[in-house]
Parts: structure tokens; C-alpha cells; sequence
């Protein structure tokens, strides 16, 4: 049984929904947090792949400590205290001092 509130799903299983819910009207921007904490390897490829999909109308921002997110996007922005301390490739972002330390998944 399910509670109005989604009491007894999984975290990873509310994240998908609400993220299904904000993507299927194919909306111009979409903004995500860091979402892909609680979910499979495999789950997190696919929502990767959906989300980066060039055939999507949407501009992806996309908050996240993922090198994987990272690398599936075509510009990265590192913040540092609200500062702005890096724009660019990932490629780019690996030859900084500090990448080892951005990323939860590298």
C-alpha cells in the first residue's frame, strides 16, 4: 500500500517520479539537484542519458558532485563559496589542481 505522501517508496523510486513529472511536458529548462545519490549504476546511466539527450528541447542545469553528470554535459561550471572558479570542458576541468576532490564517483 501506498501513502498519499509516498511514505512507503524508496527515495530513489520518489526521485524518478517527480523527475518524470518536471521532464514529460518537454519543458524549455530544467534544473536538477544532486538526484542520482540513491539510485543503481544502471538508473543512473539511463536518467544520464535522458536528461543529456541532444534531442531534448531543454537546457540542462544540473547540480551535482557526479563526474558522470559532468561528463555527460557540454559545459561545467565549478563554484567555490559562490564564486565562480572554473567554466568549461570536463576535459578541461581534469587538468585542475583541486579535480580530485569535486567529484563523489571519480
Amino acid at each position: 500500500m501506498i501513502s498519499s505522501d509516498g511514505g512507503h517508496l524508496p527515495q530513489s523510486v520518489i526521485k524518478k517520479i517527480i523527475l518524470a513529472r518536471c521532464i514529460v511536458d518537454m519543458p524549455k529548462l530544467v534544473v536538477t539537484e544532486p538526484l542520482l545519490y540513491s539510485m543503481s549504476s544502471d538508473d543512473t546511466k539511463r536518467i544520464i542519458n535522458i536528461l543529456t539527450n541532444k534531442e531534448n528541447p531543454w537546457t540542462l542545469i544540473a547540480v551535482s558532485r557526479s563526474a558522470r553528470m559532468a561528463k555527460a554535459c557540454d559545459r561545467v561550471i565549478v563554484m567555490d563559496k559562490g564564486q565562480i572558479i572554473f567554466k568549461g570542458s570536463y576535459s578541461e576541468l581534469e587538468a585542475q589542481p583541486y579535480f580530485d576532490q569535486l567529484f563523489d564517483d571519480v
